[in-house]
């Protein structure tokens, strides 16, 4: 029979062990989370007709949040953004199909196969799924038809503080005329007339995004 002070001993080390267990689960489970960032908000790109009288779209919106699909989603909330006075934290993709316009307008596409869109001309936003900070997301951006017709230079614009959303982000096009470094340039002018295809819009290429800072105001 084991003494009462060899049974004391190997209760403490039992003890020792579990609580050593315990903590070893509550460092490992907090290092997961840590690991999983919570990325979700928006990039604006609008485009300007340089024509005699400039008219400017309203901005498309793309971008991540950790409950979207790839194709359409609806309540999406707590996008950390605020470009815009009247930015709203809410995305309901399902109810913002209005058609081209007369006016200068241009519109994102779904890039993923098997997604029923709702309308040929596109979306004012498309969201991605955010799956962790390594990803890599294409998002398509076309102007309408009407547009494609005109032979005056078109401005497209975007915010000059991409550096803080992501590790890298391209736009392009098939024929080479698009081929700008979106974090390092906040702007890039199409024209028309040296288009030898006429391309309908361009991709953009987002790698390794990032948490994005909180700004205390609307950020352009």
């Amino acid at each position: 029979m084991q003494s009462l002070e060899a049974k004391l001993i190997v209760r403490r080390l039992t003890s020792c062990v579990f609580f050593g267990l315990r903590i070893a689960g509550i460092l490992f489970s907090g290092s997961l989370f840590a690991q999983t960032p919570d990325v979700r908000f928006r990039i604006w790109v609008t485009e300007t007709d340089s024509g005699f009288i400039q008219k400017t779209s309203s901005p498309t919106y793309f971008g991540l949040h950790p409950n979207a699909t790839y194709c359409i989603d609806t309540l999406l909330t707590g996008f950390t953004d605020h470009w815009f006075e009247n930015d709203s934290q809410k995305v309901n993709e399902l109810l913002q199909y209005p058609p081209c316009s007369p006016s200068v307008e241009i519109r994102a596409y779904n890039t993923k196969p098997g997604c029923f869109e709702m309308s040929s001309v596109g979306r004012p936003v498309n969201i991605h799924q955010f799956h962790d900070t390594t990803e890599i997301d294409t998002f398509k951006i076309k102007w309408c038809v009407s547009d494609s017709f005109t032979f005056h230079p078109q401005i497209f614009r975007w915010p000059s503080v991409l550096r803080y959303y992501c590790d890298s982000m391209t736009m392009t096009d098939p024929t080479g005329l698009a081929n700008v470094n979106m974090r390092k340039d906040s702007s890039w002018t199409y024209y028309p007339d040296q288009d030898p295809i006429g391309i309908p819009g361009v991709n953009i290429t987002m790698w390794g995004p990032k948490v994005p800072p909180t700004p205390p105001a609307q950020v352009v």
